[in-house]
């Protein structure tokens, strides 16, 4: 008898972008944000419509931009359970790649648990065995409950896999079995950094991408406090924790932020140092997401304790000081909720148009 525990993936947020056709007159925002900066309005373009069969009006985030266009997990009906990452050009042609674990013919029994976009590369972690060895399993939930099932019994450990820009299976490296990764990013040498739990605490470590861990990164105590404190299984398989941080590619470093919180991001070099950019939000406000390009930074920032998808309001910062430069306003059918990234220089989001197809929206403020 092979005994598994059994932990639900979690996903940190799920949207649907359905956003309508008509992009009419901008509406300001009347929430109490901050002073001083101007407030922009936005118009947006379609851009050329996508037609593949997989294209779902459900998808994952944070998406990611690149220099290739935007990295979208679409999520497969009837459950929108399973999630097939697609790469789509934004550059004004239909130009679409996709990342399939099926391809990988040396790993098996293969969970998907989130990737990273580079220019050059993308790099995947999974939950995987090498063996593809079947049997009867008991399955335990986190709540204690039991139940029979067939499945692969092999030795499963964390793994990242390697695709080039087409969507072509490179390769895997293996994870140390003493680090659990949640989150993971590329420097643009091909080293990763990763954050992670071991021996019961948060951490970030700097991997080569032979899997080689080069060192820990040490983060301030009331970071990881405050991650750890909202981890209810410190010790459960990858994409289990309910870990809200996100890793965004910024020049050449790496921009370490937690959602749903006034902590400031920490931007972080392949040396290790740390340099924090203390946003200067008002009180009501936290971060949400942070959105990239080369040269600039965006906060998507929330209303504390507001669930509202209306309450959420896009200013760009600078990010040597954490200044807001300017914010925001969106035509009355776009939210600031809707903007997926950003792809040289344009806000992009999608608008679902009808089945298999997706039309991307770009956005320059006027």
């Amino acid at each position: 008898m092979y005994r598994i525990v059994k932990f639900g993936r979690f996903v940190l947020f799920f949207s649907v972008f359905v956003i309508s056709k008509s992009y009419g007159q901008a509406v300001s925002s009347t929430q109490n944000t901050s002073d001083n900066q101007p407030k922009v309005v936005v118009s947006f373009r379609e851009a050329e419509p996508i037609h593949i069969p997989e294209i779902s009006p459900v998808m994952a985030t944070p998406m990611q931009c690149t220099d290739r266009g935007a990295f979208v997990g679409m999520l497969q009906p009837p459950q929108y359970q399973k999630e097939l990452l697609l790469s789509i050009s934004l550059s004004g042609n239909t130009d679409i790649r996709a990342f399939r674990t099926e391809q990988i013919s040396d790993l098996f029994d293969i969970q998907k648990l989130g990737y990273f976009a580079a220019n050059s590369s993308v790099a995947m972690l999974v939950y995987a065995s090498r063996e593809n060895k079947h049997g009867e399993q008991t399955i335990t939930t986190s709540s204690g409950d039991s139940s029979q099932r067939t499945g692969n019994t092999g030795e499963h450990h964390y793994y990242i896999v390697w695709f080039d820009n087409d969507g072509k299976y490179q390769k895997f490296t293996q994870i140390e079995d003493a680090f659990r990764p949640h989150t993971i990013a590329t420097f643009p040498s091909g080293n990763l950094l990763i954050s992670g739990y071991a021996n019961a605490h948060l951490h970030l470590a700097l991997m080569k991408n032979d899997g080689t861990i080069l060192q820990y990164i040490d983060l301030p105590a009331k970071y990881t406090t405050s991650l750890e404190s909202k981890s209810t299984i410190p010790d459960a398989p990858a994409g289990t924790l309910l870990g809200r941080e996100q890793l965004v590619a910024f020049q050449d470093s790496l921009i370490l932020v937690e959602s749903g919180s006034r902590l400031p991001p920490f931007q972080i070099s392949e040396s290790g140092a740390i340099h924090a950019i203390p946003l200067k939000l008002k009180d009501n406000l936290e971060v949400d997401t942070l959105l990239v390009d080369d040269t600039h930074m965006y906060a998507r920032v929330n209303l504390k304790d507001s669930t509202n998808a209306k309450s959420k309001l896009l200013f760009e910062v600078s990010a040597q000081d954490g200044s807001l430069i300017q914010e925001f306003s969106f035509p009355k059918n776009v939210l600031a909720n809707a903007i997926a990234c950003v792809h040289q220089g344009s806000l992009v989001a999608f608008r679902y148009g009808g089945e298999g197809t997706l039309i991307p929206l770009l956005g320059a403020p006027q």
